[in-house]
């Protein structure tokens, strides 16, 4: 049987586009999409195996002509490699903020460059920089959704969903980059724990206790991005 012949009765309700809006993959019997932000009315698009991110657009034609499949997605419409944006980023290494919304795509820039280039390690240091930025801004809305649950009683759910929203975001940021070396590691994983026991008796107490460890840390965090020589 030719490769890529089958019946997928879940991929019939998503286009390929070789830079999808989700990912996807099974767990048992549950197929599971991963969103990196999908605006309202934007059609949904998965992968089918030729990724901008991995493949050239030559590459990617090969790849799918193979399973009978021309691709006419934006990417490739417009003619895009990823090539395009190697090149600049090795001369200019700061773009890579820019270019690079998630974890996955940095690896995938990183896969790209060949080993011991003298521009990986500035990218990494860059890019954790950026990241150790954004734990410190959802930090800040954990303690802002707090202080906004305590002071509007009605909207206290609402509050307190969104602080649950933002401290696993910083979490899973600080374990994926930082560890336990994260300066705030610590009084966010207990906060975490007490939101977990909210309903014991003194859930309140220690909870509000949590917070306040918390907030003395993320005050003294600095922003900013390490500096390059």
């Amino acid at each position: 049987m030719p490769s890529g012949v089958g019946l997928f009765p879940i991929a019939c309700c998503f286009n390929h586009s070789c830079r999808a809006n989700v990912n996807s993959f099974f767990h048992k019997n549950k197929l599971i999409f991963i969103s990196t932000g999908i605006r309202k009315g934007e059609e949904i698009c998965d992968n089918y195996g030729a990724s901008f991110f991995k493949q050239t657009k030559q590459e990617r034609a090969g790849f799918l002509a193979g399973r009978g499949f021309t691709c006419e997605c934006p990417t490739c419409l417009t003619d895009n490699s990823i090539d395009d944006k190697l090149e600049p980023i090795i001369e200019h290494p700061d773009l890579i903020l820019k270019s690079l919304p998630n974890v996955k795509d940095y690896r995938q820039y990183r896969n790209a460059l060949p080993d011991g280039h003298k521009i990986i390690e500035t990218i990494a240091e860059m890019y954790v920089g950026s990241v150790g930025g954004n734990v410190r801004i959802l930090l800040n809305c954990v303690l802002a959704d707090y202080d906004a649950a305590c002071k509007t009683p009605r909207k206290k759910q609402k509050h307190m969903e969104n602080m649950q929203v933002h401290l696993f975001g910083a979490l899973v940021r600080m374990r994926t980059f930082f560890g336990k070396l994260y300066p705030a590691y610590n009084a966010a994983k207990e906060l975490a724990d007490q939101l977990i026991e909210m309903e014991g008796t003194n859930s309140l107490k220690n909870l509000s206790n949590a917070v306040e460890s918390l907030r003395v840390i993320v005050e003294d965090l600095k922003p900013g991005l390490p500096r390059l020589e």
